[in-house]
């Protein structure tokens, strides 16, 4: 639950009266000041895409996508993508291709929430090098939003906004995971006209969990690049992908619970590991960070590939604490006593969310 003061929530009521609702013309948003930079290249939060970068986004007329597998594509419903329109991935703009896929279908669509799927085909043989979302979002739960100042879920996403399109190739954006209102989630990644239905990423695990589909203001208004970006006024939106997987038949067959169908046979993590170590000699503890999804978390000695609940001389730790988004456990031993060991995170239903293989090394006069 979020708790606002007063006159906060007022006017984030007013933003929403105006924006939180699908738009049927090209999708208008802000630009922050801190995205601005003196380096050609941009900054941390906004700048040209790497070649890494540039491989999570499509080209589509007048606005973005993202390749869920070499078949389908998604994009914003208002972008009006139509069978025999040709598109361009980031892999062609990086590799100084041409137009490599052409849309042989609208699979599906739906202007309340605002996206549509694309069946492609290729013009070119397929790279193996384009990335998928490994997940989408099936829960505003998969999510952690806070309005408190640079709190929230680190986002990005990838695209072909209009302020940058004589200058960079594609234009990489981030920023956090700020309100989960009703069908919608808002963030403030700098994003504006072009941008739309660009696919909107966790940084952590790459799970696809928003479209690029609205904000206040269009390219060139007033403001357009003078917004804060913790001010709820300014803060851009797009429909949760947990919507679109709740009413859409297409979206569950590709991603089943979720993970993309292409790596079922293989973790896709919903949460990193993170470890730290406090304190010397035996008052020395580990320290393990997850998810606020994770439950439980196991601790298996020795880097194995099957660390069980069950499994003998295991370690099952519930949380210390939460906070910001993230579960603490504090290991009951120190960590001299395994120095090898292998970290499952588990969710309520017990499903491995995330794992991590950690050998643990004395320094030197350590």
């Amino acid at each position: 639950m979020l708790f606002l003061r007063p006159r906060t929530f007022l006017l984030f009521l007013i933003f929403c009266s105006l924006a939180c609702r699908p738009l049927k013309k090209s999708v208008l948003h802000d630009i922050y000041l801190e995205d601005k930079s003196s380096e050609a290249s941009g900054n941390s939060r906004r700048h040209a895409a790497t070649a890494d970068e540039i491989l999570w986004t499509v080209h589509v007329a007048g606005c973005s996508g993202i390749l869920l597998n070499p078949r389908y594509v998604l994009t914003a419903d208002h972008c009006g993508t139509k069978a025999g329109d040709r598109l361009r991935t980031g892999w062609s703009i990086l590799t100084r291709g041409t137009q490599d896929l052409e849309v042989t279908a609208v699979a599906e669509s739906s202007a309340a929430l605002d996206y549509r799927l694309l069946e492609v085909r290729w013009l070119t043989p397929v790279p193996q090098s384009i990335p998928y979302p490994p997940r989408v979002a099936t829960s505003a739960d998969d999510i952690f939003a806070s309005m408190d100042v640079d709190q929230g879920d680190e986002l990005f996403t990838v695209g072909f906004p209009d302020d940058r399109g004589n200058v960079w190739a594609s234009t990489y954006a981030e920023g956090q995971a700020k309100a989960v209102k009703g069908l919608q989630l808002f963030f403030n990644a700098g994003v504006i006209n072009g941008n739309s239905g660009g696919g909107v990423l966790k940084k952590e695990t790459h799970m696809l969990v928003s479209l690029a589909n609205g904000g206040r203001h269009s390219l060139g208004q007033p403001g357009w690049d003078q917004a804060n970006k913790e001010d709820p006024l300014t803060w851009n939106y797009g429909t949760g992908l947990w919507s679109i997987h709740t009413q859409s038949p297409l979206l569950q067959k590709l991603f089943p619970a979720g993970v993309n169908a292409l790596y079922k046979e293989t973790l896709q993590p919903k949460t990193q590991i993170y470890l730290a170590l406090t304190g010397e000699g035996t008052e020395a503890h580990l320290w393990i960070a997850a998810s606020a999804q994770t439950d439980r978390l196991l601790i298996c000695s020795g880097l194995i590939k099957d660390c069980r609940a069950d499994r003998a001389g295991v370690i099952n730790l519930k949380s210390q604490s939460v906070q910001h988004g993230r579960a603490f456990y504090q290991s009951p031993s120190t960590p001299d006593a395994m120095p090898d060991m292998t970290l499952v995170a588990l969710d309520k239903s017990g499903t491995p969310i995330g794992q991590r293989q950690v050998r643990l090394e004395k320094g030197q006069g350590s």
